[in-house]
């Protein structure tokens, strides 16, 4: 044993964050296959990919939401330094 309780230093396995999970999300699972149908249709180009959501958006029914601009509230910092 090297100490930590393992015959060779290999055996103890690294974890990180970057291991996908063994655990698997249906939710995920179909957001990724809709990606990937997405990504086949555009013909793996992000340009395509764009057009044809600027296209969907001029059909839709519900419409895209444009919300007016908000002006921010002058800063009670700004105003007591003048």
């Amino acid at each position: 044993m090297n100490g930590v309780g393992f015959e060779r230093a290999s055996e103890a396995r690294l974890r990180n964050s970057w291991e996908p999970e063994m655990w698997e999300d249906p939710i995920v699972e179909e957001t990724r296959a809709a990606r990937a149908e997405l990504v086949e249709q555009a013909g793996e180009s992000i340009h395509a990919f764009f057009e044809y959501l600027r296209e969907r958006e001029k059909h839709d029914i519900e419409g895209v939401v444009t919300l007016p601009p908000n002006a921010p509230e002058p800063s009670m910092r700004h105003v007591a330094s003048r």
